[in-house]
């Protein structure tokens, strides 16, 4: 008894930290991670990296893209209802698309220093790679919850994922317009609720952590150190992983409220569940 609720306790505290979209915020809105670091710390450790110790650069993104494999990993585990195979194919999947971002980089790159050498603008490459950074981990996010929210209808036990996919492609095929824009409107979504989200940290939360560093006499938020050596990037990549499933907990009451609400308010699940009701009579 006490391990089936071990059990639960775990999948519910997992689900809370990688389930849904979660991560999407931060990505979107990155500022709704640096809210919880100490802004000294943060400004310290850019500095030491930037101007000191840039060779340390390419490591600290290698962890970075490292532990975002790791997430969506647990993720995708936690999305996909089907059998073990189909956990391996998104698996493979994902990692094919991290291949092609890796590529687009390094074109990006070549571009980018060409334009540097014979046209001296040099800027180009940072705001490509952030951008692209940026659009690529919130895009893989919200397309795995949002591919696999649809198919949750229409599967059933003993349907294999192929199967599931062949009767959504069916119903889609015919329903274009439909689902473009119900998938626009998730999209429009999640932006307002990352912005609900971020006022929320920085009207709600950043006042308190404020109000608790004036009359408590300490500062909780993640302090980073300045980067030296590679123990030092291990370390700031730690805490940036903490920071990062701090501010998927917080930000998952607002996504189970949001959810309710389009699940309520808005019959596209019931018109899947309709649909596969009337392709099996």
């Amino acid at each position: 008894m006490m391990s089936r609720n071990l059990s639960v306790i775990g999948k519910l505290i997992t689900e809370a930290l990688f389930g849904k979209y979660l991560g999407a915020q931060v990505f979107i809105a990155p500022i709704t991670l640096f809210y919880l670091i100490k802004s000294d710390s943060l400004l310290a450790a850019g500095t030491s990296l930037i101007s000191l110790n840039i060779h340390l650069f390419p490591l600290l993104v290698f962890l970075i893209m490292a532990w975002y494999v790791i997430f969506m990993i647990i993720k995708l585990k936690l999305l996909i209802k089907g059998s073990g195979s189909d956990y391996l194919d998104s698996i493979i999947q994902l990692n094919v698309s991290l291949l092609a971002l890796v590529l687009i980089a390094l074109i990006i790159y070549a571009l980018a220093t060409f334009m540097a050498y014979f046209y001296g603008i040099r800027e180009t490459m940072k705001h490509a790679m952030y951008f692209l950074f940026k659009f690529y981990t919130a895009l893989m996010i919200i397309y795995q919850y949002l591919y696999n929210d649809f198919l949750k209808p229409l599967s059933k036990p003993h349907y294999s994922r192929i199967r599931t996919e062949r009767i959504f492609l069916a119903w889609a095929r015919n329903r274009k317009m439909l689902l473009l824009r119900y998938t626009l409107l998730m999209f429009l979504v999640i932006l307002a609720a990352t912005r609900l989200y971020q006022l929320i940290i920085q009207y709600a939360l950043i006042p308190f952590l404020e109000g608790v560093k004036t009359y408590a006499g300490m500062d909780i938020r993640i302090t980073l150190s300045s980067f030296i050596g590679i123990g030092d990037v291990l370390y700031n990549v730690l805490l940036c992983i903490l920071a990062f499933l701090i501010s998927n907990l917080l930000f998952y009451p607002l996504v189970l409220v949001i959810e309710y609400l389009i699940h309520k308010y808005l019959p596209f699940e019931m018109l899947l569940r309709n649909y596969r009701a009337e392709a099996k009579n």
